[in-house]
């Protein structure tokens, strides 16, 4: 584990007057505590000026000069900063970055802990530690003495999010933040708009550090992870309409899988290890018996969108099986609807939507004259399609479960079901929705859609044994917030 120690001015100055960083006594003192018996790293000149050496301390002396050398037996020489941090940035073994300022800013996005004595005042120093972000810290300890305050930080776990603007991206990045992580996010607007990111801060009071780009983009992908520290990735990124991949297969393979092996192709360059994948229940095709469990075959998709979750769960299992050191959390869940409470946030496709409530309130809004229900001949008690609807808050949270179960993990190879367990029909949500909200929604019965099929709901018990996750709101808190979502948007003139 590496852990920066250091003393910072109010302007994020460092080498306060031209001394070494524990220049005060008590400051000092507690340097000595937190070092002794670790491992200590610092650069070249740092190590030349200490008045003597550091003793019950291993140093790693950090020089760009092959031909400098030590005589300490308590010390070794890297020329390679970057290896020596990525080798031990997940050891048991602590190495405590501790000068100077070159090192502290090559080492920051790899430290996990940091030890900072904030000197009081604005100082004349030798250099600012600039890149150094309090919102990227949780303070775990604190004491106030007469020149500095002393913190213990624990870095935030870094999540990256794709697709983090859109239906149900937007709502797991306000779970996340909720929870205490970091988010950087990345969305080309294909399917969601700007907007999002500023109602996500305005119910979270937090940032998503954005991105904005296709995950087709490798050179991004490259920008994102060699900034910034990602401990697990939740992919979103992938177009989702069952009739319009029918249309397009061509496009929805090179969205849905190309873009996954260029970002797991970055992951592994850059030892990201961590992945919780955003599947489907149409995965399981039609030749299963309802409801489904995780270990149904699947395959006998009828969709190329199906396919193409189909085919990166394959290649998410085939990674893991070649490396058992990968976490692979799959997420396969069945039809999300429903928005935040706060009204800010639901889901607002760009265009003629194609899943069902999108398509229900813009009738409720009236953007479109009626509802199409496509199909009323299928084996089912009204004779419409049969899904298992959960509640995109609930489906968010089951995210942050995901991702709690894979950080720290040594390997796993995941899959759960998100669902209540429950299938409701399309007359079941038409109906609800209509009493929920005291408003009439007039549909017509239209042909069968390709690619559909008659019923699919979930079995979730394996999600509630291991992740310890259940859904929890109901038909109703579904019907409510989706209507109560689109009047804000009509009110607000959106």
């Amino acid at each position: 584990m590496l852990i920066i120690s250091i003393a910072i001015d109010e302007n994020k100055g460092i080498g306060y007057k031209g001394q070494l960083p524990w220049h005060l006594k008590e400051e000092l003192a507690i340097f000595k505590k937190n070092t002794i018996g670790k491992n200590i790293v610092m650069g070249q000149t740092t190590y030349d000026n200490l008045p003597r050496r550091l003793k019950d301390r291993h140093t790693v002396i950090v020089s760009a000069d092959k031909n400098y050398t030590t005589d300490d037996p308590e010390a070794e020489v890297t020329y390679d900063l970057i290896s020596f941090l990525k080798e031990h940035e997940n050891d048991e073994e602590e190495y405590i970055i501790c000068g100077g300022a070159s090192i502290y800013r090559q080492s920051y996005k790899y430290c996990r802990k940091a030890y900072i004595s904030f000197v009081k005042g604005s100082h004349e120093v030798d250099a600012w530690f600039d890149t150094f972000e309090m919102e990227d810290w949780n303070v775990v300890r604190k004491e106030e003495y007469e020149d500095f305050i002393y913190t213990e930080l624990e870095r935030k776990k870094s999540i990256f999010v794709t697709g983090c603007t859109g239906y149900i991206g937007s709502h797991t990045c306000v779970e996340l933040l909720s929870s205490g992580f970091r988010v950087i996010g990345l969305d080309n607007f294909s399917n969601s708009k700007p907007e999002v990111l500023d109602k996500v801060k305005q119910i979270t009071g937090k940032e998503i550090k954005f991105y904005e780009g296709n995950m087709l983009n490798r050179e991004l992908l490259e920008k994102i992870f060699g900034e910034n520290r990602i401990d697990a990735v939740i992919d979103f990124a992938a177009y989702k309409a069952v009739g319009d991949s029918v249309r397009k297969p061509v496009e929805y393979y090179t969205n849905n899988v190309s873009s996954v092996l260029t970002l797991l192709s970055v992951m592994k360059e850059y030892n990201v290890k961590g992945i919780v994948f955003s599947s489907s229940a149409t995965v399981y095709g039609d030749k299963n018996p309802v409801p489904y469990d995780e270990t149904m075959p699947i395959g006998n998709t009828t969709n190329p969108y199906g396919t193409s979750k189909v085919f990166v769960e394959k290649i998410l299992k085939d990674l893991y099986d070649s490396d058992n050191s990968f976490n692979v959390c799959v997420l396969r869940y069945f039809n999300p609807i429903g928005a935040h409470e706060s009204g800010l946030i639901g889901e607002e496709p760009n265009g003629i939507p194609a899943n069902l409530m999108p398509y229900i309130t813009k009738v409720a809004n009236g953007e479109l004259d009626h509802l199409n229900i496509f199909g009323n001949d299928y084996p089912t008690p009204d004779g419409t399609g049969v899904r298992d609807y959960i509640h995109v808050v609930d489906l968010a949270k089951a995210h942050v479960l995901g991702v709690n179960k894979i950080i720290g993990r040594k390997g796993g190879y995941l899959v759960y079901n998100l669902g209540t367990g429950h299938g409701y029909s399309v007359l079941d949500i038409v109906n609800a929705y209509m009493k929920v909200n005291n408003v009439n929604i007039p549909y017509v019965i239209a042909p069968r859609r390709a690619g559909d099929i008659a019923e699919c709901y979930a079995n979730a018990a394996k999600a509630k044994e291991e992740l310890g996750w259940q859904a929890e709101l109901t038909l109703e808190d579904m019907c409510r917030s989706s209507h109560k979502f689109i009047m804000s948007l009509r009110n607000k003139g959106e």
